[in-house]
């Protein structure tokens, strides 16, 4: 494992936490805002709900992160990137399962499933694969 791959893998990481996260609370806003949540339309309350919430989770996260990326690290690498790629997208999911572990309660994942979903399938679009595969349909990576 190079030093060029572990800064890949935490700026991964670090993109989880600062950009895909408060875009998770931004999603839950919206489908607040759909359901006609009450206080959904005061943006003070959903500023100060989702900075409350960001605090208690952002640890979890960020654990969750290092995990996935400790996942992608072991891939082999005759894999090609599409393979990877596809692959981190699914492992994604040991996000959540990592709350419920840590003794979330699955009612409250379940609840809001669908931001939970759009934006760990944005994040594991958008992440840098850290040298991991060699081809993608056949063309030099």
């Amino acid at each position: 494992m190079t030093k060029t791959k572990l800064l890949i893998a935490l700026k991964n990481v670090v993109w989880l936490i600062l950009v895909a996260l408060p875009a998770f609370f931004l999603l839950v806003w919206v489908q607040a805002l759909i359901e006609g949540a009450y206080g959904s339309r005061n943006l003070s309350y959903a500023l100060e709900t989702g900075a409350f919430y960001y605090l208690g989770s952002v640890l979890y996260v960020c654990l969750g992160g290092v995990v996935h990326q400790a996942i992608i690290l072991c891939m082999p690498a005759i894999w090609s990137r599409f393979v990877v790629r596809i692959t981190a997208v699914l492992l994604t999911s040991v996000i959540p399962l990592l709350f419920i572990l840590l003794g979330e309660r699955v009612q409250t994942i379940t609840e809001f499933v669908i931001p939970i979903i759009l934006t760990l399938g944005v994040y594991g679009l958008l992440i840098k694969l850290p040298g991991i595969g060699s081809q993608v349909s056949g063309m030099p990576a």
